[in-house]
């Protein structure tokens, strides 16, 4: 096993599980998340940039926290809405993975606002009738709201194969967890460009008409800056 996948301490670096084939989607979330970050804790929610994501917007989502190990989602790209079947806005987080996974996000959760921790997951949605398995990450960045408490987060997800019949429920395979405080100084690995296998195949739904690829995520300006908004 490589340095990049050992826990160094109380740290996981955060590099892709399987290797490097969700990379390139999961990795430009992390580096916009650590480019506005800056050094800091845990930057504000309104310095995350659609410019920053651009190519990645529909594989994004916001979620606020609602009690200590609860948390909602207020703003999602379309791949979530077509993993789900439905419109994920308001939906609690635990919603997205089956019953035997929720104690663990829920786990998670606490620790991303309370540490506060950068989370990445490998993900599975099991393969039954009318639908094959599916393979893929989530990754959960703290945020500041307007505030100044860390009581946000930034999200991706990507899954790869045919969806099927939805919804498509997650089973968390394995997750790593990166404590910030006192290390706030050091980056999230970057994903490596040249490794093979990156060209990520987007994960087709039956019967659907094409989506822009900036799903429910729309550009926001208020006083020559851009943020994102439901």
């Amino acid at each position: 096993m490589s340095d990049s996948n050992e826990f160094l301490g109380n740290v996981v670096e955060m590099t892709a599980f399987r290797g490097a084939r969700v990379r390139p989607t999961i990795g430009r979330i992390e580096a916009h998340w650590e480019f506005v970050r800056n050094k800091r804790l845990v930057p504000y929610r309104n310095e995350i940039k659609p410019s920053g994501l651009q190519g990645v917007l529909s594989h994004v989502f916001v979620i606020e926290r609602v009690s200590t190990r609860l948390a909602r989602i207020r703003i999602a790209g379309q791949h979530l809405d077509d993993l789900m079947g439905v419109s994920v806005k308001g939906m609690p987080l635990t919603a997205l993975f089956d019953p035997q996974s929720r104690d663990q996000v829920c786990d998670c959760v606490e620790a991303i606002f309370d540490d506060p921790a950068a989370m990445r997951f490998e993900l599975n949605s099991s393969r039954s009738f009318g639908r094959k398995a599916l393979r893929g990450d989530m990754v959960l960045l703290p945020l500041r709201s307007d505030l100044g408490d860390i009581s946000r987060a930034l999200g991706g997800v990507i899954m790869d194969g045919d969806i099927g019949r939805a919804p498509r429920k997650f089973e968390i395979v394995t997750h790593a967890h990166r404590g910030l405080t006192g290390i706030a100084g050091d980056p999230l690995p970057e994903a490596n460009p040249k490794l093979p296998g990156q060209l990520i195949q987007p994960v087709v739904r039956r019967n659907s008409s094409p989506q822009s690829s900036n799903g429910h995520l729309k550009l926001v300006h208020d006083a020559g800056s851009a943020a994102l908004e439901k």
